[in-house]
């Protein structure tokens, strides 16, 4: 066997990077028999990279918190109102649709938003959620003495 033979390919290495550092690289789940899949942000395939890129970017322009000075003025604050909205006009899809809409298309999304509608429960925060705990996956990898947590 030739040593080209035991380097694995891209889907087997990434596999292997997200055993090490504590967490799966997908979070798979079905709606109505069809397989789901939501993907550790480091390990998004470049078009779905973008596509979530320039949804983040479609809500640049969204409506931001006001503030109240000390002199009684308002003005416009640091972050964005939620629920997103233009115009005073709350969004038909905030954030997490957006991303997930990015990473499963339109038609796969909309799918999982009817069935979350029809069971009573989700939501496109799942995203999130997901996120959140693969993060806390590595965090605690690392918060245990991981051979990595050296090199930071």
């Amino acid at each position: 066997m030739s040593k080209s033979d035991d380097i694995p390919d891209l889907e087997d290495a990434i596999e292997q990077l997200a055993e090490f550092f504590g967490f799966n690289a997908h979070y798979d789940f079905k709606v109505d028999g069809e397989r789901y899949r939501i993907t550790y942000r480091q390990f998004l395939p470049p078009d779905v990279e973008r596509a979530i890129q320039a949804a983040d970017k479609s809500l640049e322009d969204c409506d931001r918190t006001e503030i109240i000075l000390p002199n009684g003025r308002k003005a416009k604050g640091p972050g964005y109102a939620i629920p997103y909205q233009r115009n005073g006009e709350i969004l038909p899809d905030q954030r997490d649709a957006l991303r997930l809409i990015a990473m499963w298309g339109e038609e796969k999304y909309r799918k999982f938003e009817a069935y979350c509608n029809r069971i009573g429960s989700g939501s496109s925060e799942l995203l999130t959620a997901v996120w959140a705990k693969m993060d806390a996956e590595y965090e605690k990898w690392r918060s245990t003495g991981s051979k990595s947590s050296d090199r930071d």
